[in-house]
């Protein structure tokens, strides 16, 4: 049975254990893209006592992400203000410098000119986060929040599992690149080894790409309150509050992003077996370290460990 109190508790305690804000009168932003996770967060934050300022960035060529009404229904349900980040606008950009303003062109322009079986996913999330780290330095923040949780921890553990299982069925013994439509033939029709998971998280090959807490850039910290909060706990959570429900149009084309195709697999396999959650948790705990960083991120490192698997864009 859900409990309002558990998830603010866990979400409090994430906080404490990982030191990612030490002083509540700080200004906290948090990226907020009118969804569940990144609301919940918000609300949490309040609830705690954070100095919370939700962020709303926009990428500029999705029409269904309306930023003016996401800001508004925030407002007018919530009572709290929220900047937008218009990223194809120098001057939305609060604290930007020059270097950060053409990484932020650099990786539009990459979202623009997608290749084949290319990810919008990556390029997207690095131009955000670049706007982001500005708008906390400009605001005297040490750090800012995404709204992920603990499934998202687990979404990104797997893909290195399926990267590995893909390279070793497809790509090496047949020189077949990674392909959205195979990848989730692939997955639907595969059981999960989990003790080759475990294999994986204790060699370094497999670990999540969203810790509780990323060093980004001097002075700024990315951080993850709900690192530990379970989606389902967080889908009741937000559904006492209304909400402008929000989803990436180029994320539901088809084929799906291979982030997507994980984590819908992952959701369907924890509904099946809640216990495999946990687990995968535990193989997650071996990578990170006491003050929530990652020890080493695989994902860097895919050119060398899986040639020829797919085109490479590297993450913060």
């Amino acid at each position: 049975m859900f409990d309002r109190g558990t998830i603010i508790t866990a979400t409090a305690l994430t906080i404490e254990k990982y030191s990612m804000v030490s002083n509540k009168k700080q200004p906290v932003p948090v990226a907020f893209s009118g969804g569940k996770d990144s609301l919940t967060a918000i609300l949490i934050l309040r609830e705690l006592g954070y100095d919370v300022r939700p962020v709303i960035a926009n990428r500029g060529d999705d029409p269904a992400f309306q930023p003016s009404q996401i800001a508004e229904a925030l407002r007018v349900r919530k009572g709290l203000d929220a900047d937008v980040l218009h990223l194809r606008n120098q001057a939305s950009l609060p604290g930007i410098k020059t270097a950060e303003a053409e990484q932020i062109r650099t990786c539009l322009h990459r979202v623009d000119n997608l290749g084949v079986n290319e990810s919008m996913c990556t390029p997207c999330y690095n131009a955000r986060t670049t706007a982001l780290i500005a708008y906390a330095r400009s605001c005297g923040a040490e750090a800012f929040v995404i709204g992920q949780h603990l499934a998202d921890m687990l979404t990104t553990l797997m893909k290195c599992y399926w990267t590995e299982k893909y390279f070793s069925a497809f790509t090496k013994p047949q020189g077949i690149a990674y392909d959205g439509y195979k990848m989730a033939d692939f997955i639907a029709s595969s059981t999960i080894d989990l003790q080759y998971v475990e294999e994986m998280a204790k060699d370094g090959r497999a670990t999540t790409d969203d810790p509780p807490v990323e060093n980004i850039s001097d002075g700024v910290r990315l951080i993850r309150p709900l690192a530990e909060v379970k989606e389902r706990d967080i889908a009741t959570f937000a559904g006492h509050y209304p909400h402008t429900s929000t989803n990436c149009t180029w994320r539901e084309k088809m084929p799906w992003p291979f982030r997507l195709l994980s984590q819908r697999d992952l959701y369907k396999r924890i509904a099946a077996d809640p216990e495999i959650e946990d687990f995968l948790f535990r193989l997650v705990m071996f990578n990170v370290n006491d003050d929530g960083t990652l020890k080493h991120r695989p994902r860097n490192q895919r050119e060398e460990l899986y040639p020829g698997f797919k085109p490479f864009i590297k993450k913060f």
